[in-house]
């Protein structure tokens, strides 16, 4: 249950990032925008090492068989 929440924080905190993004956008204010495009980039970053990491347990568990 706790790796449900976590995903659901994660889920509204990247929706809320890009709905105020867009909202900034759209009222003309590019600093509004720019300002969560590196907060979503790490967050990419982050999930995309999370991901190539479980791979690579995987991996070297199938080789230890």
């Amino acid at each position: 249950m706790n790796i449900k929440v976590a995903v659901i924080i994660q889920i509204v905190i990247v929706s809320l990032l890009i709905i105020y993004g867009t909202a900034s956008l759209y009222m003309g204010s590019f600093e509004g925008m720019y300002v969560t495009f590196p907060i979503l980039l790490l967050y990419y970053v982050y999930a995309v090492a999370r991901q190539n990491r479980r791979k690579g347990l995987e991996d070297s568990e199938e080789d230890e068989q």
